[in-house]
């Protein structure tokens, strides 16, 4: 496992142009929101008809690993 101290996101704007952001836990950039998907795909209601559009989050520290998966399928 790797720790760095700079999250680099792209990211999709309104006017459908590519941006890119810098999230980073030590300065004010560490907060962020996201799309919400729905909670239960089985069930008729979705999040979009009952709770927020959107999911919020703070950064606390920024991971990443090199990851195999060895077995079947």
């Amino acid at each position: 496992i790797y720790q760095h101290c700079i999250l680099w996101g792209n990211y999709t704007t309104y006017d459908v142009k590519c941006e890119q952001d810098i999230f980073n836990p030590a300065t004010d950039h560490y907060d962020i929101m996201m799309l919400a998907t729905p909670e239960n795909a089985d069930k008729s209601e979705t999040v979009y008809q009952c709770c927020h559009h959107f999911c919020y989050a703070r950064i606390i520290s920024i991971y990443h690993a090199n990851v195999q998966y060895i077995g079947p399928g």
